[in-house]
Formats: structure tokens, sequence, C-alpha cells
């Protein structure tokens, strides 16, 4: 990976992180402060988005530095809607400090916790990961993410799966509770 671009990153993300580390106490402090009837409370609520960001920003440039396997269209998409949930949801948190009115957690991005049966339906068939990545058309470093529950498939990846193995995706896939809220 390219060594400018690391710190590039590095020195844009902190920045990014020092600025909303003073800007959300302050921002908090004035909303606080300030008469219930005030109209610049909700453009002030959402002042701290903005570090936020560009903390993003230095997210998304560094992606397009990383290799193959990082790059795959699918990922970087999924990074990007990571970012955009995160970012409308975090508004929305810091708008019911102004009055709207609190929503569920159930309703905002909630992660699916699964577990999957990938690894001893590959054994069965004496397949290396190579080899059902081949036929998958995805890398092997997606195979074995897969295996390890480090990485959720996709709805088009997950079917495709299921074809390849001739099964239900339930068979493959099984949501498992204890998994939930657990660190990616």
């Amino acid at each position: 990976m390219n060594q400018s671009a690391s710190k590039t990153y590095t020195r844009e993300f902190l920045a990014a992180m020092a600025t909303y580390v003073v800007v959300l106490p302050v921002c908090i402090l004035l909303i606080i402060a300030s008469p219930h009837s005030a109209w610049w409370r909700i453009p002030l609520a959402l002042v701290p988005v903005i570090p936020i960001l560009f903390a993003m920003r230095a997210f998304m440039r560094f992606f397009g530095y990383m290799d193959e396997l990082q790059r795959r269209i699918q990922l970087e998409a999924f990074a990007f809607s990571f970012g955009v949930t995160g970012i409308v949801t975090f508004s929305y948190g810091l708008l019911t400090y102004v009055g709207f009115p609190a929503i569920s957690w159930v309703w905002i991005f909630p992660l699916i916790a699964m577990q999957n049966r990938l690894k001893v339906l590959r054994a069965e068939r004496n397949w290396s990961q190579a080899e059902l990545a081949e036929r998958l058309g995805v890398s092997r470093q997606t195979v074995n993410a897969l295996e390890t529950g480090k990485y959720d498939p996709s709805l088009p990846l997950t079917f495709k799966i299921a074809h390849i193995f001739q099964l239900p995706i339930e068979e493959i896939f099984q949501y498992d509770p204890e998994l939930d809220g657990r660190k990616i």
C-alpha cells in the first residue's frame, strides 16, 4: 500500500476527529444555553456532522489506494453505504437534542448477525477456498472472510452461494442473536 496515501489519510482523519472533539461539546453547550424557540438550534445541532463528513472523505480517498481485493465494487459500495447511513443516523441523533422524536434502534442500521456453514459445505465437496472463490467469482480472501464471519455476503452473493451448493439459503446461513452487536 502507498505510504504517502497512508500518511495523508492519517493526517486528514486525525484533523477531522480533533475538530469534531472540539466542535461537539461547544455545540451542545450552546444548544443547552439557548432559548428553545431559537431558530438556529437546528443548524447548530448539525454542525458536528461537518468534521465527520471530512473524516469520511479522508477514508474514501484512502480506500482508493487499497489493493484489488479491498477495492472490489461490493466492498466499496458497502463502505459508502455504511458511511452515509452512519452520518444520517448520527445527524438525526443530534436533532433529538432539539426536539425531534427519538427513533427506535430497530430502524437504525441494524447489524445482521449470521453464522454460516460455508466451510463445512466446502469441505464436504473437497473444494479449496480458491476453488469456491472461482465458482463464485470472488477472491479467496472473500471466501475466507465469509467462512470466519468477518463479512456477511450481499444478497446477490448469498443467492449465488445457495445455487452453487444446491441448498436453500436458510440451510447455509442462520441468524444468531448471540452475535448481535459484535465488533467488526
